[in-house]
């Protein structure tokens, strides 16, 4: 808001406010506090005076304009009803409107011209239109869009050893589309009446660990997912699965949603994991006190070797900041810190990756619980600090019970390095894989279909890929 700078808007129409001057006294962007603080304009010259916390004053001489006025209503062309949430653009603008309840919009542009307007909403074609806009002047385009063809998308939901997992939540996504499903009693799930579209799929419950399944769809590749679970625990905070928190701070508690940099030091973004949620440190950074994420209970003796792996990011900043975060994992009897985070031992303003062996850390029990605690230490110097945290997988070390790493002549891969396909030689059609990265950790697996397994949506780098529950395992460079 600050680095914008100057905007003027004419506001003759109070529900249809255009912008039609600005003026960036500042050369940084995104958000935080550095910028234009004050603006006069009731000068008897009718200058504007502007406050620009870095770069110093400045003074303008405005030229008012009126806005050229864009204004309609958005339905159904089948059944007349009105239609909320098209976006209406202009094309080569980032600026977005979207039709309300009653289908109307309203939008326009600074300055008379002939502009080419696209309406857009999932589950319907997009629609084009030329438009002539005219300053001081209301042009009337009511629009009816098209649906998209529907279809049906199923998918079934099976462990490693093929049997069906009934009663598991799946989170479907797409453009438009956020549901969550229970899988029913032969592991099947799926949504009715949908539209093409990008999907991602991955199951939503703690105690069931499946990858991130994203895929494009249409009515034409008829889809059907196949999802394949394995025991361990997952959270890619997408939905609620009953993480806790415990405030002993002014402000700044954790909070689950979507990154959007609100306040300074806070991320952008989440993980570049499955969906676009994580837990952070919200409504302003944390202040005199600490604040603790702790996660619901797990049975760390369910496991041989459990790994724990999670993704964090960082931020600290301030004269002599000193404040500091910890990872910890307690076990009902004994509490051990796994990770102490502070800005000497770690970088600022990045997501990073952390893998734990947790046999090496503490006793294994079946109550077991992590604990994120992020902490302003006071004091008289004013410190910022912010922390994200997502993507946390606890499963067993996949290579525990891996006994000999064969080459791809053994099994019969090539081409060993791929690009977008490997190819198996004999017959693995219809058997589970599992590809795992260097630090053990699942990046893909489904099943082998035609001898083959995809890796185009893989990053250049060395694989490991196991097949089924076999004891060998390949390497592969991509």
């Amino acid at each position: 808001y600050y680095k914008d700078g100057v905007t003027i808007h004419d506001v003759s129409r109070p529900n249809n406010m255009i912008e039609t001057g600005h003026f960036d006294t500042s050369p940084l962007s995104g958000a935080g506090f550095s910028g234009c603080w004050g603006v006069y304009p009731f000068l008897p010259s009718g200058l504007i005076l502007a406050t620009d916390i870095e770069e110093g004053l400045f003074v303008l001489q405005p030229d008012y304009k009126r806005g050229a006025y864009l204004e309609g209503i958005v339905t159904d062309i089948e059944s007349n009803a009105p239609l909320k949430d098209v976006s209406v653009t202009f094309e080569q603008n980032t600026k977005e409107e979207f039709s309300q309840l009653n289908g109307a919009y309203a939008t326009g542009k600074e300055q008379s011209g002939s502009y080419i307007v696209t309406y857009s909403k999932p589950g319907y074609y997009t629609k084009k239109i030329q438009t002539n806009l005219t300053q001081g002047e209301v042009t009337t385009q009511n629009v009816s869009l098209l649906r998209d063809i529907r279809f049906n998308l199923n998918g079934t939901l099976k462990n490693v050893n093929g049997s069906s997992l009934p009663g598991i939540a799946v989170h479907i996504k797409a453009n438009g589309i956020d549901t969550i499903v229970k899988t029913n009693s032969n592991g099947e799930f799926g949504i009715t009446n949908t539209f093409p579209g990008v999907y991602e799929i991955q199951t939503q419950q703690w105690g069931v660990l499946t990858n991130c399944f994203s895929d494009s769809f249409s009515v034409s590749n008829n889809p059907l997912v196949t999802l394949v679970a394995q025991q361990g625990y997952q959270d890619n905070f997408s939905s609620d699965l009953g993480w806790q928190v415990s405030n002993a701070a002014d402000r700044g508690f954790w909070e689950r949603g979507v990154p959007i940099a609100a306040e300074p030091g806070e991320p952008i973004e989440d993980a570049n994991d499955c969906f676009n949620t994580a837990y952070y440190t919200k409504t302003g950074d944390v202040d005199n006190g600490n604040t603790v994420l702790i996660s619901p209970i797990f049975n760390g003796a369910l496991f041989e070797n459990p790994q724990l792996s999670y993704q964090y990011y960082w931020h600290n900043s301030g004269l002599l900041a000193n404040d500091f975060a910890e990872i910890a994992i307690t076990n009902g009897q004994s509490r051990v810190v796994l990770q102490n985070i502070t800005n000497i031992n770690t970088t600022n303003n990045v997501w990073l990756q952390t893998t734990i062996n947790l046999k090496e850390e503490i006793a294994l029990t079946n109550n077991m619980q992590l604990e994120v605690l992020v902490n302003d230490n006071g004091g008289l110097i004013n410190h910022t600090v912010e922390m994200a945290f997502d993507d946390i997988v606890i499963q067993e070390n996949p290579f525990t019970s891996i006994t000999n790493y064969t080459s791809q002549i053994a099994l019969g891969i090539y081409p060993n390095p791929a690009t977008d396909v490997i190819r198996l030689q004999g017959d693995f059609s219809g058997e589970n894989y599992t590809l795992y990265n260097l630090q053990g950790l699942i990046v893909q697996s489904g099943i082998v279909k035609s001898n083959t397994i995809g890796v185009s949506e893989l990053a250049t780098g060395t694989y490991l890929l196991r097949i089924a529950d076999s004891t060998e395992i390949v390497m592969i460079q991509k």
